[in-house]
């Protein structure tokens, strides 16, 4: 059966609405992930929940080599990783934009409070950075400014 064009509007306004007031906590997503993680389990053979914890204990006894692995190997394909992921914000900027900015308005005060934590800890830097940037605008408005003189 389809929906009506009112109906579906009515639908659109109604998550609208629903994912405007919506907040998930760390807490809250974490307990989700191990319920999915657990109803996943519970549709696997007992072969393959035996493979599963052999993987689960093989990692936990082996972390330390298994992240120096890694670590080797993304040093080793830096530029290819660093091209894959350009390729995919480019791809996909608009949503990981919307993600951003969704994530920033959900909690603003936790924002806030990291970047006057981060300042604190970091005020000569970012006293110096500022400072650079007021430099490099100062130069750049007056080279349009002479460029638009000599024209």
């Amino acid at each position: 059966m389809a929906f009506t064009q009112e109906e579906l509007a009515a639908m659109r306004a109604a998550d609208r609405e629903i994912e405007a007031d919506f907040v998930i906590t760390k807490e809250e997503r974490e307990e989700a992930r191990l319920r999915d993680r657990d109803s996943s389990e519970q549709m696997k053979t007992p072969q393959e929940l035996k493979e599963l914890q052999y993987h689960r204990e093989y990692y936990h006894q082996n972390r330390e080599r298994i992240r120096e692995r890694q670590k080797a190997y993304n040093l080793e394909h830096r530029e290819e990783i660093r091209e894959q992921k350009a390729k995919y914000y480019a791809e996909n900027r608009e949503a990981i934009r919307a993600e951003i900015r969704d994530r920033h308005q959900a909690d603003p005060e936790k924002r806030r409070a990291r970047d006057r934590a981060y300042y604190q800890k970091n005020r000569e830097a970012v006293l110096a950075k500022n400072k650079r940037s007021r430099e490099r605008m100062k130069k750049k408005r007056t080279e349009q400014k002479e460029a638009v003189a000599c024209v």
